[in-house]
């Protein structure tokens, strides 16, 4: 059955609130983990050597059998700090433990570890420790007791304790190894957490000094972008009023500065209407579209890696380094696609045209970090939007023959991202180290077995700048996404204590 649900998700700052709106098939899938403190203290004399001995081959024994989990948390220096998105607390219960474990793999697995890849982003090496971090993720009377903004600054003080302080609040079930005052840290966040890692960021730049402080970089997904979010755009409120029944004052508006010494990892779908919104509202087009965005795209971020083809690098901000993961369908077309026997078909015809006019309501030559508000003078020329509209007509019957019988008759190109007439997109070839195991339950590693490159483009934006070349790097493999788990784990949680 069908249902839907609301999500204020929060970004770029204080007062700033995004809201999502969820459709999904019974459920809305998202991301999965945890960890236990593992250690053997012994004394001097015979007998506390007898038990050493005895630990040591256990642990000899168990070694055997799960080398490559035990090599890779023993070696890990990199902890990630992984927390859930709206409704998903990563506590045991609410959550089941295939879900968190799950949700932090694919934190790790899909985003940290392919962001880590290339040196220009700053994100530390694996191998990682995936820690998952128990906050609040409540949005009342939606979901839970906690108003969003109250969940938020609750969520706020535990990742603060968690990278700061030798207490962190986090989940005992996965396995992971405690986090130490020695790590280096990478927060991870996702939607409404994505806010709390932002925050963290503001706070943290604001309490150190360049070269001070604990080691911390962020990695965050569907994020409320400076140049592409509902709420930095709409400064006024109304549309977000008008869209999603929010008021102004239930939204957080001030903005995460990306002059930080944080160095920052920010994903965004195409046409997440939380991420990817467009930048003149009067192009109602492109408004649907980003609203079905919310629903349609919002809820599949775990079902993408920032290792996949066709992912456009936006460049960098400050210290905040932009990536967006194309997206081959519009979201309006979402329906037509569940079409039986001709619904692919027909929205591969039917996306190049619809997306041009789409298109015309963003400016993808603008930073996603730049603050960028709405523009109702953006209005691309006429003419020229026109033309690349009927040119894009035999592009869609091309791109529908090319998926059902491998053919294109008209001669023409499938279009990049941002569709026929879009902006210049700079391409290279990029590979992606395996990713290493990071919980009891990751019991081989998804690697590739041979190094395969991928197409990766760049708009060449305003304001934005590289700092360093690419490396290569081969594709990593996603892994499976876990079933909906059927029942509750038992609830465990705990209070890491760690040496400073």
């Amino acid at each position: 059955m069908l249902k839907s649900a609301v999500e204020p998700t929060f970004g770029g700052g204080a007062d700033r609130c995004d809201v999502r709106i969820v459709w999904a098939w019974g459920y809305s899938q998202q991301l999965t983990g945890q960890f236990h403190i593992w250690g053997v203290s012994v004394g001097r004399g015979l007998f506390p050597t007898l038990v050493a001995a005895a630990v040591a081959t256990v642990v000899g024994g168990i070694t055997s059998i799960f080398p490559g989990y035990l090599t890779s948390v023993a070696a890990a220096g990199t902890t990630v700090l992984v927390m859930g998105g709206t409704g998903h607390p990563l506590s045991t219960p609410p959550d089941t433990l295939p879900y968190v474990r799950q949700f932090v793999d694919a934190a790790v697995n899909n985003y940290v570890s392919p962001a880590s890849s290339t040196g220009s982003t700053g994100i530390p090496d694996g191998p990682y420790n995936g820690v998952a971090v128990i906050t609040p993720e409540e949005d009342a009377p939606r979901v839970g007791t906690l108003p969003v903004k109250a969940s938020v600054n609750e969520g706020l003080a535990k990742l603060h304790s968690c990278v700061t302080s030798s207490v962190c609040d986090y989940n005992l079930d996965v396995g992971s190894v405690a986090p130490s005052g020695s790590d280096s840290f990478v927060v991870f966040g996702y939607s409404q957490s994505a806010v709390i890692a932002m925050l963290e960021k503001a706070d943290l730049a604001a309490e150190y000094a360049a070269g001070e402080g604990p080691a911390v970089t962020f990695v965050v997904i569907g994020n409320s972008r400076p140049n592409g979010s509902l709420t930095a755009r709409d400064t006024s409120g109304l549309v977000t009023f008008l869209l999603l029944g929010v008021r102004r004052d239930e939204q957080l508006s001030s903005a995460v500065p990306t002059d930080t010494q944080y160095a920052t990892v920010d994903i965004a779908i195409q046409y997440d209407g939380i991420s990817d919104f467009p930048v003149n509202p009067l192009n109602l087009l492109a408004v649907l579209n980003a609203y079905a965005g919310m629903g349609f795209v919002h809820t599949t971020y775990t079902d993408h890696s920032l290792s996949e083809p066709g992912i456009v690098d936006q460049g960098q901000y400050g210290d905040t380094h932009y990536y967006l993961v194309h997206n081959p369908v519009l979201p309006l077309l979402t329906a037509v696609q569940l079409i039986p026997v001709v619904g692919p078909a027909l929205a591969a015809a039917l996306d190049p045209p619809l997306r041009v006019l789409v298109e015309a309501g963003y400016d993808r030559t603008v930073s996603p970090g730049q603050p960028t508000s709405f523009n109702l003078l953006h209005f691309p020329d006429p003419v020229t939007t026109t033309v690349d509209f009927l040119r894009a007509i035999p592009v869609g019957w091309d791109n529908a023959l090319q998926d059902v019988f491998d053919s294109r008759p008209f001669g023409t190109t499938r279009p990049g991202p941002y569709g026929v007439g879009g902006p210049e997109v700079e391409y290279a070839a990029l590979d992606s180290p395996p990713a290493t195991a990071t919980t009891p339950a990751t019991t081989s590693k998804t690697t590739a077995s041979a190094p395969t490159t991928r197409a990766v483009g760049r708009a060449k934006p305003r304001g934005a700048h590289r700092s360093a070349p690419r490396a290569a790097r081969s594709v990593i493999s996603k892994p499976p996404a876990s079933s909906r788990a059927t029942t509750s784990a038992g609830k465990s949680l705990g209070v890491s204590k760690r040496a400073s």
